[in-house]
């Protein structure tokens, strides 16, 4: 009986620890972030266009709308039962973790709080084949804004190595995302130890590789439509090469490492170079990229952070 209480007891300490940890790293992240913006900057920045940059918050509601639908597709069809608010709850404290990890993989973290032990080691895998979908989304619309620039910023030439090794990266998370259905991997010895796991999650897979990718091309567009608007409302003119070099900048960003709370300015930095040609002002690059990143993550860190706190128990 003893030890079971230690178990216990050694659980919540984990727990809590694991808690302040996140509680502290958000912060910290939310804190820096904000203090790369110089007060000269803030009273520089002018909105052009209000109504654009109100649309592109309102968006906000739409891009997790999307994530939340690709969250509850994992969960039914892998075979489990949950609310539409333990879904909600348990995916929004996944932005809290997900933000302090690299390209927030960690999102699983958050939200595995939410579930039974039992039931996270598959939704684990969901979480990841998720994550897959939208970056393979991102390395699909990043060649195509590739192949169609014409700002001489980047060329789609394949002699460029740059430009090999993104579709070398594209090829093959374009492979692993659709043929890890299909394919019999457990067979392989390196997976021998987990294959009940694999193979249950290989069927479950099936059943959501295209929903998952439609659903992140949906998401990836929102995420340009907000970006341009706030371009737009920030003062920036319009144009087809604009978006382009969104896609260019996704794709960049997406593929340059990026450590735990390192590199926090990465986006902003590329968005200067790529966007720089056709926005004189970086002003606007720098107050339309940080908006989003509010927007987007920061606000909804903080709200995530609380659903995380909030939970109670290891056990979910």
């Amino acid at each position: 009986m003893n030890s079971v209480f230690q178990k216990l007891k050694i659980q919540k300490t984990l727990l809590w620890s694991v808690k302040f940890l996140v509680f502290v790293f958000v912060l910290y992240h939310l804190v820096t972030r904000l203090l790369t913006i110089s007060s000269n900057d803030l009273t520089s920045i002018a909105i052009a266009k209000p109504s654009y940059v109100v649309v592109a918050v309102f968006l906000v509601v739409v891009n997790w709308g999307l994530e939340w639908l690709k969250w509850s597709i994992t969960v039914y069809r892998i075979g489990y039962a949950a609310s539409k608010g333990k879904l909600f709850k348990s995916m929004i404290a996944g932005v809290s973790t997900g933000i302090i990890t690299p390209n927030r993989i960690g999102n699983f973290i958050g939200r595995m709080l939410y579930f039974k032990p039992k039931q996270r080691a598959l939704l684990v895998l969901g979480t990841l084949y998720g994550n897959l979908s939208q970056f393979v989304a991102t390395l699909l619309f990043g060649l195509l804004g590739l192949f169609f620039s014409t700002n001489g910023l980047i060329q789609f030439d394949y002699s460029n190595v740059w430009v090999i090794l993104t579709i070398l990266v594209a090829t093959l998370s374009f492979l692993l995302y659709f043929l890890y259905p299909v394919l019999p991997i457990e067979g392989l010895s390196f997976f021998r130890r987990k294959t009940n796991l694999i193979q249950l999650f290989r069927s479950s897979a099936k059943k959501m590789v295209f929903s998952l990718l439609f659903l992140s091309s949906m998401r990836y567009l929102i995420f340009i439509l907000q970006f341009t608007l706030l371009l737009i409302g920030f003062g920036a003119e319009y144009s087809h090469e604009m978006i382009y070099s969104l896609y260019i900048l996704y794709l960049a960003s997406t593929l340059t490492p990026n450590l735990i709370l390192g590199k926090l300015v990465v986006r902003e930095t590329l968005a200067l170079i790529i966007l720089g040609g056709l926005i004189l002002n970086p002003l606007v690059i720098i107050a339309a990229s940080f908006t989003l990143w509010m927007i987007n993550l920061g606000i909804p860190a903080l709200v995530g952070l609380f659903f995380f706190l909030k939970s109670k128990k290891l056990e979910g």
